[in-house]
């Protein structure tokens, strides 16, 4: 055999290995789901692709750290944690590399939420006497309160296209969720009909709001458009923490059943509800299912 197809048949072998064992990419943005859970003595954040491969828990801390919300920009992850009986906002990344505090008073900052162009993180707060809604720009500057109310309001979330802020306020004696227009300020009214409507997400088409709710039947999984339309759906009465999926077309929700804890999905276009592909260590609070700017190995 010549030198010459001696090098050639080792070259072909190289580009063979290195096509078989080279990294396949996902595209530019992905998708992760985050959420919390509490397998030993305190809350952790836990990261996991939406395949059920590499569930990571984000950081280390012993302290309780809930809520993380991931910046669609620059894989940043705010969420809180409590220290001294105190729960603080704090900023880290999708490896836990750092950790930023963003928040530093006596009052209990909790549930914070990127703006979809990453300028803003809109939080609860109780700094003014009740749980109110405000908003802080990424560094933690500029606080600014949103919600002057007579009643505690809870579980900010920002529409996809930054203008308003759906919450939950108590001011009707129970819980509601209400619409805050970021330009105007003001409010209105989504979901007077049931109680416990708790931990509002968006779609990501701006259209439409899942939440858990509670009626005199028990607790549900439901999404209201932003003209009031209701849709709750069947077989998700031990359902919490509910988000959309980044396509709009399903919602990934904790379940529990005799002790059991699992992710399920329900397709929105047929209503099934079906197991999803992540085995948990724990039951998952705080469930967001996000695109990210990473590109996955």
């Amino acid at each position: 055999m010549s030198n010459s197809i001696a090098i050639f048949i080792v070259a072909v072998a190289i580009m063979i290995n290195i096509k078989d064992y080279s990294p396949v990419f996902a595209g530019p943005l992905s998708e992760l789901i985050l959420f919390t859970g509490k397998s030993g003595r305190y809350f952790q954040i836990y990261s996991v692709r939406p395949d059920g491969r590499d569930l990571t828990k984000v950081l280390k801390i012993r302290r309780d750290c809930r809520e993380p919300s991931l910046c669609p920009l620059d894989n940043k992850i705010v969420f809180s944690m409590l220290e001294d009986g105190n729960w603080n906002i704090y900023k880290t990344d999708i490896s836990g590399s750092f950790l930023q505090r963003l928040t530093n008073s006596r009052s209990s900052d909790r549930h914070p939420v990127w703006s979809n162009d990453g300028k803003y993180i809109a939080f609860e707060t109780n700094r003014w006497g009740i749980s109110e809604i405000a908003r802080m720009d990424s560094e933690g500057n500029t606080i600014e309160r949103l919600t002057h109310g007579s009643a505690n309001s809870l579980f900010p979330a920002w529409s996809p296209d930054g203008h308003s802020l759906a919450y939950v306020s108590y001011k009707l004696g129970t819980p509601n969720i209400f619409l805050l227009n970021l330009e105007n300020m003001s409010t209105r009214l989504l979901t007077k009909k049931y109680k416990a409507c708790v931990t509002p997400h968006w779609s990501p088409d701006n259209k439409n709001i899942v939440f858990q709710g509670r009626s005199y039947f028990g607790k549900f999984i439901a999404t209201t458009s932003l003209d009031r339309k209701i849709t709750i759906y069947q077989n998700t009465s031990n359902a919490s923490y509910p988000t959309w999926s980044p396509d709009g077309e399903k919602v990934l929700f904790s379940d529990e059943c005799k002790n059991k804890f699992s992710l399920k999905i329900i397709e929105l276009s047929s209503g099934n509800i079906s197991d999803f592909s992540v085995v948990l260590p724990c039951k998952a609070y705080d469930l967001v299912w996000q695109y990210k700017k990473r590109v996955w190995l």
